[in-house]
Protein backbone atom coordinates (compact mmCIF):
# COMPACT_ATOMS: atom_id res chain seq x y z
CA UNK A 1 0.00 0.00 0.00
CA UNK A 2 2.88 2.29 1.01
CA UNK A 3 4.77 2.24 -2.02
CA UNK A 4 1.52 2.59 -4.22
CA UNK A 5 0.83 5.80 -2.77
CA UNK A 6 4.38 7.22 -3.15
CA UNK A 7 3.70 6.11 -6.78
CA UNK A 8 0.31 7.94 -7.02
CA UNK A 9 1.37 11.64 -5.00
CA UNK A 10 4.85 11.96 -6.49
CA UNK A 11 4.61 15.10 -8.19
CA UNK A 12 6.38 13.38 -11.64
CA UNK A 13 3.18 11.50 -12.24
CA UNK A 14 0.82 12.78 -14.23
CA UNK A 15 -2.11 10.08 -13.80
CA UNK A 16 -3.17 11.62 -10.25
CA UNK A 17 -6.31 12.39 -10.65
CA UNK A 18 -8.71 11.75 -7.78
CA UNK A 19 -10.88 9.06 -9.94
CA UNK A 20 -6.98 7.34 -10.79
CA UNK A 21 -6.17 7.58 -7.06
CA UNK A 22 -9.08 5.94 -6.05
CA UNK A 23 -9.52 3.31 -8.65
CA UNK A 24 -5.44 2.32 -7.89
CA UNK A 25 -5.83 2.02 -4.20
CA UNK A 26 -9.31 0.02 -4.44
CA UNK A 27 -10.51 1.76 -1.71
CA UNK A 28 -13.53 4.47 -1.06
CA UNK A 29 -13.65 7.77 -0.54
CA UNK A 30 -14.22 7.48 3.23
CA UNK A 31 -11.14 5.51 3.22
CA UNK A 32 -8.91 7.54 1.57
CA UNK A 33 -7.88 10.03 3.93
CA UNK A 34 -7.25 7.06 6.67
CA UNK A 35 -4.82 5.48 3.99
CA UNK A 36 -2.83 8.68 3.20
CA UNK A 37 -2.64 9.33 6.97
CA UNK A 38 -0.99 6.20 7.83
CA UNK A 39 1.46 6.68 4.93
CA UNK A 40 2.86 9.97 5.94
CA UNK A 41 2.90 8.94 9.52
CA UNK A 42 5.09 5.95 8.53
CA UNK A 43 7.18 8.14 6.78
CA UNK A 44 7.50 10.33 9.35
CA UNK A 45 8.71 7.76 11.82
CA UNK A 46 11.53 6.51 9.05
CA UNK A 47 12.63 9.79 8.86
CA UNK A 48 13.28 10.39 12.63
CA UNK A 49 9.74 12.01 13.35
CA UNK A 50 10.69 15.10 11.56
CA UNK A 51 12.01 16.90 13.85
CA UNK A 52 15.20 17.42 12.15
CA UNK A 53 15.83 18.96 8.44
CA UNK A 54 15.38 15.49 7.08
CA UNK A 55 14.23 14.83 3.51
CA UNK A 56 10.99 12.94 4.11
CA UNK A 57 8.92 12.71 0.80
CA UNK A 58 10.06 10.39 -2.14
CA UNK A 59 11.71 13.23 -3.86
CA UNK A 60 13.89 13.66 -0.84
CA UNK A 61 12.28 17.66 -0.26
CA UNK A 62 13.72 18.89 2.59
CA UNK A 63 11.68 19.11 6.03
CA UNK A 64 12.51 22.13 8.37
CA UNK A 65 11.06 21.66 11.95
CA UNK A 66 8.90 24.18 13.21
CA UNK A 67 11.56 24.36 16.68
CA UNK A 68 13.97 25.06 14.30
CA UNK A 69 12.56 28.80 14.42
CA UNK A 70 12.62 29.44 17.90
CA UNK A 71 15.97 30.87 18.22
CA UNK A 72 15.28 33.43 15.61
CA UNK A 73 15.62 37.24 16.58
CA UNK A 74 14.70 39.81 14.11
CA UNK A 75 17.58 42.61 13.76
CA UNK A 76 17.44 45.84 12.14
CA UNK A 77 17.67 46.32 8.64
CA UNK A 78 19.16 50.14 7.42
CA UNK A 79 17.91 51.54 4.69
CA UNK A 80 20.93 51.29 2.69
CA UNK A 81 20.61 47.29 2.66
CA UNK A 82 16.53 47.82 1.73
CA UNK A 83 17.97 49.69 -1.02
CA UNK A 84 21.17 48.68 -1.98
CA UNK A 85 20.54 50.42 -5.63
CA UNK A 86 19.04 53.38 -6.41
CA UNK A 87 17.26 51.86 -9.42
CA UNK A 88 15.14 49.79 -7.14
CA UNK A 89 13.25 52.33 -5.50
CA UNK A 90 10.02 52.83 -7.52
CA UNK A 91 9.29 56.44 -5.82
CA UNK A 92 11.34 59.20 -8.06
CA UNK A 93 10.97 61.95 -4.97
CA UNK A 94 11.90 58.48 -2.37
CA UNK A 95 15.03 57.93 -4.98
CA UNK A 96 16.25 61.60 -5.71
CA UNK A 97 16.03 62.50 -1.44
CA UNK A 98 17.95 59.46 -0.78
CA UNK A 99 20.78 60.66 -3.53
CA UNK A 100 20.76 63.99 -1.81
CA UNK A 101 21.03 63.32 1.51
CA UNK A 102 23.63 60.96 0.90
CA UNK A 103 25.65 63.51 -0.47
CA UNK A 104 24.28 66.24 2.22
CA UNK A 105 25.78 63.98 4.77
CA UNK A 106 28.98 63.23 2.96
CA UNK A 107 29.41 67.42 2.90
CA UNK A 108 28.35 67.98 6.74
CA UNK A 109 30.60 65.23 7.77
CA UNK A 110 33.66 66.60 5.63
CA UNK A 111 32.98 70.24 7.74
CA UNK A 112 33.17 68.41 10.99
CA UNK A 113 36.29 67.37 9.78
CA UNK A 114 37.88 70.55 9.10
CA UNK A 115 36.51 72.19 11.78
CA UNK A 116 38.16 69.57 14.02
CA UNK A 117 41.20 70.90 12.18
CA UNK A 118 40.82 74.00 12.75
CA UNK A 119 39.93 74.81 8.89
CA UNK A 120 37.57 77.25 9.47
CA UNK A 121 37.13 78.51 5.69
CA UNK A 122 37.25 74.92 4.71
CA UNK A 123 34.59 73.65 6.96
CA UNK A 124 32.37 76.82 5.57
CA UNK A 125 32.66 76.02 2.32
CA UNK A 126 31.94 72.21 2.85
CA UNK A 127 28.74 73.29 4.48
CA UNK A 128 27.48 75.85 1.84
CA UNK A 129 27.54 72.86 -0.30
CA UNK A 130 25.46 71.05 1.97
CA UNK A 131 23.19 74.32 1.98
CA UNK A 132 22.63 74.33 -2.07
CA UNK A 133 21.09 70.45 -1.28
CA UNK A 134 18.17 72.08 0.63
CA UNK A 135 15.94 73.24 -1.86
CA UNK A 136 16.16 70.04 -4.44
CA UNK A 137 15.36 68.33 -0.90
CA UNK A 138 12.21 70.47 -0.01
CA UNK A 139 11.16 69.69 -3.37
CA UNK A 140 11.24 66.29 -2.48
CA UNK A 141 8.91 67.14 0.47
CA UNK A 142 5.59 65.03 -0.68
CA UNK A 143 7.75 62.08 0.79
CA UNK A 144 5.62 62.23 4.02
CA UNK A 145 4.98 64.89 6.66
CA UNK A 146 7.78 64.45 9.12
CA UNK A 147 10.35 64.37 5.94
CA UNK A 148 8.66 67.79 4.86
CA UNK A 149 8.58 69.33 8.87
CA UNK A 150 12.83 68.38 8.84
CA UNK A 151 13.81 69.37 5.53
CA UNK A 152 11.48 72.73 5.94
CA UNK A 153 13.41 73.03 9.85
CA UNK A 154 17.09 72.70 7.84
CA UNK A 155 16.29 74.94 5.25
CA UNK A 156 14.73 77.97 8.06
CA UNK A 157 17.86 77.17 10.38
CA UNK A 158 20.48 78.23 6.87
CA UNK A 159 18.26 80.93 6.43
CA UNK A 160 18.15 82.50 10.08
CA UNK A 161 21.51 82.53 10.32
CA UNK A 162 21.80 85.67 7.31
CA UNK A 163 25.06 83.83 5.94
CA UNK A 164 26.97 83.65 8.96
CA UNK A 165 28.66 80.03 9.67
CA UNK A 166 27.44 77.37 11.95
CA UNK A 167 29.73 76.68 15.04
CA UNK A 168 30.80 73.54 15.19
CA UNK A 169 27.89 71.95 17.76
CA UNK A 170 25.32 73.27 14.94
CA UNK A 171 27.03 71.50 12.71
CA UNK A 172 26.87 68.46 14.56
CA UNK A 173 22.96 68.57 15.20
CA UNK A 174 22.45 69.27 11.85
CA UNK A 175 24.22 65.78 10.89
CA UNK A 176 22.84 63.81 13.37
CA UNK A 177 19.38 65.22 12.01
CA UNK A 178 20.27 64.34 8.32
CA UNK A 179 21.28 60.59 9.74
CA UNK A 180 17.74 60.03 10.96
CA UNK A 181 16.26 61.10 8.12
CA UNK A 182 18.72 59.16 5.43
CA UNK A 183 17.43 56.06 7.89
CA UNK A 184 13.77 56.93 7.99
CA UNK A 185 12.44 58.76 5.07
CA UNK A 186 8.81 57.97 6.14
CA UNK A 187 9.25 58.87 9.97
CA UNK A 188 5.88 60.35 11.09
CA UNK A 189 4.89 64.24 12.18
CA UNK A 190 5.81 63.93 15.71
CA UNK A 191 9.02 62.09 15.45
CA UNK A 192 10.17 64.27 13.41
CA UNK A 193 9.31 67.01 16.51
CA UNK A 194 12.24 65.30 18.22
CA UNK A 195 14.63 66.20 15.64
CA UNK A 196 13.12 69.47 15.49
CA UNK A 197 13.93 69.99 19.11
CA UNK A 198 17.76 69.15 18.82
CA UNK A 199 17.86 71.48 16.03
CA UNK A 200 16.30 74.41 18.73
CA UNK A 201 18.97 72.98 21.68
CA UNK A 202 21.87 73.41 19.50
CA UNK A 203 20.19 77.23 19.02
CA UNK A 204 19.27 77.25 15.52
CA UNK A 205 15.85 78.80 14.47
CA UNK A 206 13.41 76.58 12.44
CA UNK A 207 10.95 79.06 12.42
CA UNK A 208 9.97 80.12 8.58
CA UNK A 209 11.11 83.73 7.87
CA UNK A 210 8.95 86.22 9.41
CA UNK A 211 7.22 83.70 11.49
CA UNK A 212 6.86 86.26 14.90
CA UNK A 213 4.43 88.62 12.23
CA UNK A 214 2.43 85.20 10.98
CA UNK A 215 2.12 84.68 14.94
CA UNK A 216 0.41 87.98 15.21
Amino acid sequence: MHNMVELIISPTNTDATPTAILHRLNVGETSIATSLEAWFQGTADRSGGGSDTQSSDPNRAPVVSIASHETFKPALVSIADIYYSPESIGSPYLRNALRLLSMAVKNVESALELLSDGDMIGGDDAMQHYQVLLPELFACRSIGEGFGLLVSSLLNAVTSLRGQSMVERQVRAVRSVLIELSSEPFMSFDAALVHVLRLEQADLNVDPPNFEFLAE
